[in-house]
């Protein structure tokens, strides 16, 4: 029940007005150390806290020690804690802020370094972009897909740390193929989450992962499209709570990027993406691992892995068991690819021949590029057809018919 107490109010207000003193003259000590930095502003403005921060410790290290004290009895900069933005995340702690802050007013100036710490600790919402350079692709303007997920050039997304390293990293056509992969896309997806004191378990980030995979898989029902997903990060759009981030680090297997960029992805390789994100989830795993195995194909270089991975693709489909692999799955192919007698023919030999190959390599035998790996040439665009035939279909192949009365 409110008191009607005159006295219990004046306390009252007058404990309130002594929190904002104390408040205020936090801020105005403050304010008075920062005051203390060399005018002259750094020429050319970063948008990373690590990188400015590491600046302000090599420039400002007694100066940052002072705002330290400083903060450890401010009312409002003293806490001490780690929050999370799904698996973004910022840590507050007196030295970590005093870090931040110093480095926020050698760019920006000492009060709006005050007032933007302040805004940062008090963010209850964030937009986090999840990120991921693809490598094994181009793309000439934003293409974006049902799952939302989007494939935009890598210069075009933006000034984040990771993003600039990836810039820095990525070297000129012309060297790529020499000294390494050359990354010119970017798949993301801008979320925005609530502030939380815990990581969610799993964080969306995995989804993303997972959804951007999703993308990329679906691209090898394309022709001569293999790309791969390779450093994966989380970024904050915000410039001002990028500047309160003390470290950031990225994940991932760039073990499994092809070295060459591969060609352009046009609005024209969606519709098939899409197919294959809309298939149902008992068939998609099986298109999933044939898909996954054709990809890895079109990034290795020699002729014996890739008939190893073109055999396990065409398992993937059309085998059922551990009997008479090579019989079942070469006649299955046949019937399904060959518009008549003649081309069933011709893709059963060329499937037996796509088996014999894989056994060689397997046992260790040498496959000859020349020649035999031909065979494997053709073998990938008879499983490529394949592919789209059975992504079309969206169901599994009835096996009793295609071995009885050779019909899909």
């Amino acid at each position: 029940m409110a008191s009607n107490d005159p006295i219990a109010g004046v306390v009252v207000g007058s404990i309130l007005c002594e929190i904002k003193s104390m408040m205020t003259a936090s801020d105005e000590r403050l304010l008075e150390i920062l005051e203390r930095l060399p005018k002259e502003k750094i020429k050319e403005p970063v948008s990373s806290g690590f990188t400015i921060a590491t600046v302000a410790v090599q420039t400002h290290p007694d100066l940052i020690e002072e705002v330290q004290d400083c903060l450890k009895v401010h009312s409002e900069f003293s806490i001490e804690r780690q929050v999370f933005y799904d698996s973004a995340q910022l840590h507050f702690h007196p030295y970590t802020a005093a870090i931040s802050i110093v480095g926020y007013a050698m760019q920006n100036g000492s009060q709006m370094a005050v007032d933007w710490y302040r805004k940062i600790i008090n963010a209850q919402t964030a937009t986090v972009r999840h990120s991921g350079l693809v490598s094994g692709l181009t793309v000439n303007n934003r293409i974006g897909f049902s799952n939302k997920i989007s494939i935009i050039p890598l210069n075009e997304a933006g000034d984040g740390p990771q993003v600039l390293a990836a810039k820095q990293h990525s070297l000129p056509d012309v060297m790529h193929g020499v000294f390494g992969t050359q990354f010119t896309a970017l798949a993301f997806r801008d979320a925005e989450y609530e502030q939380s004191d815990r990581l969610p378990r799993p964080p969306a980030s995995h989804e993303f992962i997972h959804d951007a995979d999703e993308v990329l898989i679906g691209c090898v029902l394309n022709e001569s499209l293999a790309p791969a997903l390779t450093v994966d990060w989380d970024e904050f759009r915000d410039p001002a709570m990028r500047a309160a981030e003390n470290s950031y680090g990225s994940g991932g297997n760039p073990q499994e990027a092809p070295v060459t960029w591969g060609r352009v992805l046009t609005e024209d390789d969606v519709p098939n993406i899409e197919l294959y994100l809309a298939l149902e989830e008992r068939f998609k795993k099986n298109m999933r691992v044939a898909l996954t195995r054709v990809g890895w194909a079109r990034r290795k270089k020699s002729a014996a892995n890739r008939a190893i991975e073109y055999s396990i693709a065409l398992e993937a489909l059309l085998s059922d068991g551990r009997t008479e692999i090579t019989h079942k799955i070469s006649t299955r192919a046949a019937i399904i690819l060959g518009e008549n007698a003649d081309e069933r023919v011709n893709y059963r030999k060329l499937i037996k021949s796509l088996y014999t190959l894989r056994s060689k390599a397997v046992h260790g035998s040498v496959v000859n590029e020349v020649g035999e790996g031909d065979v494997v040439k053709e073998s990938e665009r008879a499983i490529s057809k394949l592919l789209v035939t059975a992504a079309q279909r969206g169901y599994d192949f009835d096996f009793d018919r295609l071995d009885l009365i050779a019909q899909i």
